[in-house]
């Protein structure tokens, strides 16, 4: 995830005075972008096919296709703000990873509060809030009996692989014949963590969590439990 200081968002509500409530509250966040408003949530999860925001304003209650439907069913998730009348439905959304639940009526400052706790999300997840890694920063592995320099800022992700790992690069897998541990001393802990006892993860590249799931390119790598709440904690600052 590349940061950019403008946050992507769009809306989607049944209810056209709910989504006139977002857009006019998005109007009041300079770095907020809502790129799309919907009413109808089949329109919206055809568009969210082809496209990604950074957030998601939804509805829960809608006819058809409820708004906890149209995001277990999404193959790629942005981060979701579920708003709805109804507070039966907090722990449900809270299962699929929601960063806030607001509960209507919500006033600007509540609306406010759950934008920037996904800034910070995002923040976390983009190369701004990471400690740079220069250009020549680097680790040097045998690859085919020759050694082979991998810049750290170009690794996505490590797989284990009995006595191996793979160390996959933006364009690249290169597998290596040394333990997950010992490549996990070599690198900087600002950078990467270990996320499984088969994965570490490059903490600039992943494009979003969900389900205990992390998504960096076309690649899922699950956060196992033992792992998950160092994971959560870091997410959340």
């Amino acid at each position: 995830m590349v940061y950019n200081p403008h946050i992507s968002c769009i809306a989607i509500d049944d209810e056209p005075r709910a989504l006139r409530l977002i857009e006019s509250y998005c109007d009041r966040i300079p770095s907020v972008s809502l790129l799309e408003s919907f009413n109808n949530p089949i329109e919206a999860y055809d568009y969210l096919k082809n496209n990604l925001p950074d957030i998601i304003f939804i509805d829960i209650n809608m006819p058809e296709f409820s708004g906890i439907q149209l995001i277990k069913n999404l193959e790629k998730k942005p981060l979701v703000i579920f708003t709805t009348a109804y507070s039966k439905y907090a722990v449900e959304s809270y299962s699929l990873e929601a960063i806030d639940y607001l509960l209507k009526p919500y006033d600007f400052e509540r609306f406010n509060q759950a934008v920037q706790k996904a800034k910070k999300h995002l923040d976390m997840l983009g190369s701004k809030t990471m400690s740079k890694i220069s250009e020549g920063d680097s680790i040097t592995v045998k690859v085919d009996y020759k050694s082979l320099k991998i810049k750290l800022q170009d690794i996505t992700h490590i797989e284990a692989m009995d006595n191996y790992v793979k160390i996959f690069t933006e364009s690249k897998c290169h597998i290596v014949l040394r333990s997950l541990k010992s490549m996990l001393e070599e690198l900087p802990d600002d950078q990467f963590i270990q996320v499984h006892k088969s994965y570490v993860v490059s903490l600039g590249k992943i494009d979003y969590f969900m389900n205990n799931r992390i998504s960096i390119g076309h690649f899922e790598i699950p956060v196992g439990r033992v792992y998950l709440n160092k994971f959560r904690d870091l997410l959340q600052g």
